[in-house]
């Protein structure tokens, strides 16, 4: 089995700066109407917040609405918290750790997940714009109008960028781009951020004659978390690709799974909930944080009946917590150490006799899992910038984007090679194997794919035809002739470095 060492690491660091200058394409002209259009709607949502709270609200310097009386900048948060108050909203205080002192203080604040809180509790349609501002400042912010070059996105990855293995991500060498690892792709159907989230992920492209083919590893940390707990009914789940969190959601709410179809289980609150009660169990989540965590996406859940969901998760699978739970807590107290089957390491330190250690276990609970899932995509990668073919645009923890001709032989090729790169056996220290599938769909941009089933050189055959039935290649004229080829590494680092700010 591989194993991380440092000339793998030296060698994958080779690889992402390879990916670093390949970059992302964008459709200019769709972003062009994207800042319009967003701007607009900013602007409009500001406008109604000033007719509901009968004063001026804006963004940013202005000296002229600066003077008017009861006026509000949104980038002012003591000016918006005493707003807030006054209109008679209640202003949860949030736990926050005071620099000097480390200790927990509890203090006022108008960041995203106290308003989030504030909507989940009150569906203000005033809080919801405010989000949706916020939101929307974002997204032209921090990737419309970001700096490109040659109508080209890049990114900056660093292969010791956490201590679990995970690349991270930021804006180019040269400062150009931004972080690809957080495209986003998260609004609610619900949300005025939807359509526009949609269009922006249309606007990533595929070079003229080229498409997408991205693989994801399937239900990722589930895998090892399973593995680890010794749980061979949740892996033989897994295998058979059986629907985990909708069986959880029927123990947890007492539901009968006959009561509902697959398609109104999937879209059901009670699977949603399931869901993220199993991920927070897994970690060692406890209500207060779960219930954080839920406000953050707009739902109000108190912390006593988050806790009540994570103890009906430990009904369901007490292996989690007698088995996981216990052998991390067992490793970090007795070596002060957890070693993943890839042979990474992470050092624990600062436990404290009779105390619960709450901090530090919930980060060795979460340390084998995701360090195992960015390994088994970090070494798919080192096969691939091993060999001839496609080239890697993108990689988000778990998945990998790459960008290969618009031919069926290169789909057929590059599924192949993909295939062989994930394919690998991860023995955990209980002597349990695992080998996580992944799942793959093509396009010629981020939002519109097809995805392809079964994972099979036919089910590539017939993913193929209905994106070619199905979709248009993006129309190229804004760009220009030089613009077609710049995938040599050469020219890119050249051009960056000539035309970057």
């Amino acid at each position: 089995m591989e194993q991380i060492t440092n000339t793998y690491l030296r060698d994958l660091a080779v690889i992402y700066h390879h990916i670093d200058n390949k970059g992302l394409l964008f459709d200019e002209p769709l972003m062009s109407i994207l800042r319009t259009d967003i701007s607009n709607k900013i602007r409009v949502l500001l406008e109604e917040l000033s007719f509901s709270w009968n004063c001026k609200v804006y963004l940013g310097v202005n000296k002229e609405y600066s003077k008017l009386q009861d006026s509000i900048n949104l980038n002012s948060p003591q000016k918006l918290l005493l707003k807030l108050k006054d209109i008679g909203f209640n202003v949860p205080k949030i736990r926050t750790k005071n620099k000097e002192t480390y200790e927990v203080e509890y203090k006022e604040s108008v960041q995203e997940l106290v308003l989030r809180k504030i909507f989940a509790e009150t569906g203000s349609n005033d809080i919801k714009k405010l989000l949706e501002i916020a939101e929307l400042k974002t997204l032209l912010g921090r990737y419309i109008d970001s700096s490109r070059v040659r109508c080209t996105f890049y990114s900056c990855y660093n292969t010791a960028g956490t201590i679990t293995g995970r690349r991270g991500c930021k804006k180019h060498t040269f400062g150009c781009g931004g972080n690809g690892q957080t495209f986003p792709t998260h609004y609610g159907t619900d949300s005025s951020c939807y359509k526009f989230g949609q269009d922006f992920l249309r606007g990533i492209i595929s070079r003229p004659g080229k498409l997408f083919f991205k693989v994801d590893q399937m239900s990722a940390e589930d895998w090892p978390v399973s593995a680890l707990a010794e749980n061979r009914k949740a892996l033989d789940e897994l295998c058979n690709q059986v629907d985990r969190h909708t069986n959880l959601a029927s123990f947890i709410f007492g539901i009968p799974i006959a009561s509902k179809s697959s398609s109104e289980w999937k879209d059901s609150i009670e699977r949603y909930l399931g869901k993220k009660s199993r991920h927070a169990f897994n970690y060692g989540m406890r209500g207060t944080t779960m219930s954080e965590s839920l406000a953050k996406e707009g739902f109000s859940i108190s912390p006593e009946k988050c806790q009540t969901l994570l103890d009906k998760v430990d009904q369901y699978d007490p292996s989690v917590e007698r088995i996981f739970h216990k052998y991390v807590r067992d490793e970090v107290f007795s070596e002060q150490m957890l070693r993943t089957p890839f042979g990474r390491e992470r050092h624990f330190h600062g436990l404290r006799n009779n105390d619960s250690n709450y901090k530090i276990f919930n980060e060795a609970y979460s340390y084998i899992p995701q360090s195992v899932v960015a390994d088994n995509t970090g070494f798919a990668v080192y096969r691939l910038g091993q060999q001839q073919g496609g080239d890697i645009v993108n990689e988000c923890h778990d998945s990998i984007t790459q960008e290969i001709y618009n031919e069926l032989g290169s789909v057929l090729d590059c599924f192949n090679r993909t295939r062989d790169s994930f394919d690998r056996s991860i023995t955990f220290h209980n002597g349990i194997t695992i080998n996580i599938p992944i799942e793959a769909e093509i396009g010629y941009n981020f939002k519109d794919t097809v995805k392809i089933k079964p994972f099979t050189e036919e089910g590539i055959k017939l993913a193929y035809e209905k994106l070619r039935d199905t979709f248009v290649p993006p129309n190229y004229d804004f760009l220009q002739q030089s613009d077609f080829n710049l995938i040599g590494e050469n020219e890119c680092v050249e051009k960056i470095t000539e035309l970057a700010p």
